[in-house]
Parts: C-alpha cells; sequence; structure tokens
C-alpha cells in the first residue's frame, strides 16, 4: 500500500496537468478595407478571457482549448 499511494498521487496530479493545457491564439483585427483596428475587444465565448487589440490591430488571447468560439467587439461594430 505505501508504495501504490505515491504512484497514484503522481497519476493524479499529471491527469490534473494534462486537462488544464492553455492556447494561446494571435491575430490581427481588420477592418474590410485591410486597416487594421486598435482597441477591438476579443473574448471567447463562455468564459471571462478576453483581450484587446494594440495599436497596430495586433492581440493574443488565451483560451482554455481548441476548438473554440471568439466573439470580436467594439464600440461602433456589430459583434461577430
Amino acid at each position: 500500500m505505501k508504495k501504490i499511494l505515491p504512484i497514484f498521487l503522481f497519476f493524479l496530479m499529471s491527469c490534473n496537468l494534462l486537462f488544464a493545457q492553455v492556447t494561446n491564439i494571435t491575430g490581427t483585427i481588420k477592418d474590410d478595407k485591410g486597416r487594421t483596428l486598435p482597441g477591438i475587444t476579443v473574448s471567447e465565448r463562455g468564459t471571462k478571457n478576453q483581450a484587446s487589440s494594440g495599436g497596430d490591430g495586433n492581440f493574443t488571447i488565451k483560451v482554455k482549448g481548441i476548438p473554440t468560439a471568439l466573439i470580436i467587439s467594439g464600440v461602433g461594430y456589430k459583434k461577430q
């Protein structure tokens, strides 16, 4: 029993690390004319994860896993 307990605990901790994977998604927000859009919010659907595009329109968001859905929103624009 004393030999099994450490192996069992190691297995439980390994499983927890496996399921807690976080993925970074990067991209650039552009309008229909190809111009970059700063200050646009990118959110992961169903979570509180969000990021904003910088002055060059680039963003990086950490998501809980793939596949996921991103919601793009900004003042004066329709959510997509």
